[in-house]
């Protein structure tokens, strides 16, 4: 990984990520792990020409969703799980957001905060879906920063434009972003206000009470509205790649020294260039790293993750049968002699590829 800076800048700074009292055992885990990935630490597999020109060792990914690297196959996986499970209708995209004003108060709760922003949206919808009588669908999924990788926690639904009515046929019907965005904002609030008074909520330094009070109670929680789209497949494939591939890739990141460092973005049509210090874009990257544990993909209504053989079985009976191919989103590699698809022969422990490495 010649070009990948962001490995080159972590493994700089391993040292003083490790000694950092204000990092959690688990993050510096993950970074050790990243670290690690698509090295001889991890193991890996040897494929083999079938006509036995060559072979071809090839280390495994770490996985982690903090890594810039190695997430481009677990986000096609994802999408390839997800994209037989959408009703072929129209459906919308919104933005369920936290105000800039408690980014710092994130920093510190986040997830807590996390679970209240998912559950505050997950009621908003469900009020109005009881104003409206139908039964929608819906994905949602966390991200907590901008392309700056600045503090920005906000979730992405992906959700029908219309539902299951009561006689469980389907109805086409626009949704009311007016009346959800005051649900969320009443709803989000109450939650807020209920764990800041039992204590829940940690008091960021130089933060009281009564200003997150008040910080609270006067700023609007806003629903963005995307649009609506004759399918949600173009909208689900941009939930997955933020979804796997995390808040930056390794490729945006242009030039870094013993000061700064250098990354790229997009804002729309332009590409925008970002200079922080070392520290701070270390700080960042870190603080992107999910929490232990939690999900930052939760599906709902007739979307629910629970049985995906009933959603395919509704699916059928309300539109048919729809036949699509299966995708296959395996990583292929070709002789460069024959150009024939190498197969795997053995797979490696960590342990058997050292010694198979070194002796």
């Amino acid at each position: 990984m010649k070009d990948n800076l962001v490995h080159k800048l972590l493994l700089e700074e391993f040292p003083r990520i490790t000694d950092n009292n204000n990092l959690s055992t688990f993050i510096k885990n993950q970074v050790k792990t990243i670290l690690d990935c698509r090295t001889h630490k991890l193991g890996g597999r040897m494929y083999i020409c079938p006509d036995e020109h060559g072979a071809l060792f090839h280390y495994n990914s770490c996985k982690k969703r903090g890594c810039s690297v190695c997430m481009e196959y677990e986000q096609r996986k994802w999408f390839a799980r997800k994209k037989p499970l959408l009703f072929p209708v129209k459906h919308q995209h919104l933005i369920f957001k936290l105000p800039g004003q408690l980014a710092y108060t994130w920093l510190y709760n986040k997830p807590l905060i996390q679970k209240i922003m998912f559950d505050a949206a997950h009621d908003a919808i469900k009020r109005v879906n009881g104003i409206d009588l139908l039964k929608r669908g819906w994905i949602s999924v966390l991200h907590t920063w901008g392309g700056d990788l600045s503090y920005h926690s906000h979730i992405h639904v992906l959700i029908t434009n219309g539902g299951l009515d009561e006689y469980s046929h389907w109805q086409e019907d626009n949704l009311s972003v007016k009346r959800m965005r005051t649900h969320y904002t009443k709803i989000i609030r109450k939650k807020l206000l209920k764990a800041l008074t039992k204590t829940e909520l940690c008091l960021p330094p130089g933060i009281g009470s009564d200003e997150l009070v008040k910080i609270i109670k006067t700023k609007y929680f806003n629903i963005q509205q995307f649009g609506t789209y004759e399918n949600g497949k173009g909208v689900l494939h941009y939930l997955s790649n933020k979804l796997k591939v995390g808040a930056l890739n390794h490729r945006q990141v242009t030039a870094y020294d013993s000061k700064t460092v250098t990354f790229n973005y997009k804002r729309g049509e332009k590409t925008e260039t970002v200079k922080l210090s070392r520290e701070e874009f270390i700080r960042r990257y870190l603080n992107h790293i999910p929490p232990k544990g939690f999900m930052m993909v939760r599906s709902c209504g007739i979307y629910s993750a629970r049985d995906k053989a009933k959603i395919l079985e509704l699916k059928e009976k309300l539109f048919g049968l729809i036949e699509e191919e299966p995708e296959d989103v395996r990583p292929h590699f070709t002789c460069p002699i024959c150009g024939k698809e190498l197969s795997i022969v053995v797979k490696f422990t960590a342990k058997e590829f050292s010694k198979l490495w070194y002796h």
